[in-house]
């Protein structure tokens, strides 16, 4: 009865979604690279966070990227399914942020994701996007693809627009070091004192809200306290092997704009 009532849930907040349409364009088959997606990252990516206006001005390429991964195939190895899942989550947030971002560029540093929300109330359960032939929300990627292959650190490689986000990677997630690159990501995240810190009492370590909110994909590694353990150093993980109390920092939600300038200016990004 509980198993049916979730599956009914699911399919009417599946029926309530908006279906982003595949772009009618012809594209080769998605290559090993992802071309594609590396084009649009190299010119987005800054060290503090997105250049949105590239992004718009890369949309015919991400359109283009879409239609690669509609007529991908699910691969069969664990580590090939965990990268084609986050470069897809990845690029449909960019698609959709960059799509319906306020015409007024100056607004774009007080705006979040969230207002995408609509009568779903998130726009993670909003919208549908096509990825191997199926229709899946940026949930589902996540909770259905993603989750189910047992390795947290994927929350490291997948971006959902925000400050308190872990950060786009400049190059799509490759199969070839796979592994080194989903380390170092968690490792950097889990050192940045922005999400992981003492508080100022020092007396608790203050941590991103998403070790809560997904405590569950970290029981494997022995917890939320054990993965930090052995990503944090210093005074940092002292504190945690002595059992110091773990608070929630506020999560920051407004757009991760980068505050870089480009040092070469494009067009003036279409409203």
């Amino acid at each position: 009865m509980g198993n049916r009532f979730l599956i009914l849930v699911w399919m009417v907040a599946l029926m309530a979604a908006e279906d982003i349409p595949t772009p009618l364009v012809e594209t080769p088959p998605l290559d090993p690279g992802h071309r594609l997606l590396a084009k649009v990252l190299d010119k987005a990516v800054a060290p503090s966070g997105v250049r949105w206006a590239e992004v718009r001005e890369q949309l015919a390429t991400l359109d283009r990227y879409r239609v690669q991964l509609a007529r991908a195939r699910v691969p069969e190895d664990r580590l090939e399914r965990l990268a084609l899942h986050a470069n897809a989550y990845n690029a449909f947030v960019l698609t959709l942020v960059a799509n319906r971002l306020p015409a007024d560029p100056s607004t774009w540093r007080r705006w979040s994701i969230r207002n995408l929300g609509g009568e779903q109330g998130s726009p993670w359960t909003a919208f549908t996007f096509e990825l191997a032939g199926e229709r899946l929300t940026l949930d589902q990627i996540e909770r259905l693809r993603l989750k189910p292959l047992g390795d947290p650190r994927f929350r490291f490689a997948t971006c959902n627009a925000s400050r308190s986000s872990p950060p786009l990677s400049a190059q799509p997630w490759l199969v070839e070091g796979l592994e080194a690159r989903l380390s170092a990501a968690s490792q950097a995240f889990a050192g940045d004192p922005a999400q992981v810190r003492p508080s100022d009492d020092g007396q608790r370590i203050e941590v991103n809200p998403l070790f809560d909110w997904f405590a569950d994909d970290f029981s494997a590694s022995g917890g939320v306290r054990a993965f930090l353990l052995g990503r944090t150093t210093g005074a940092i993980q002292e504190k945690l092997s002595g059992g110091a109390p773990i608070a929630w920092l506020a999560y920051d939600w407004t757009l991760n704009v980068a505050t870089e300038p480009v040092a070469n200016p494009t067009e003036t990004p279409r409203p």
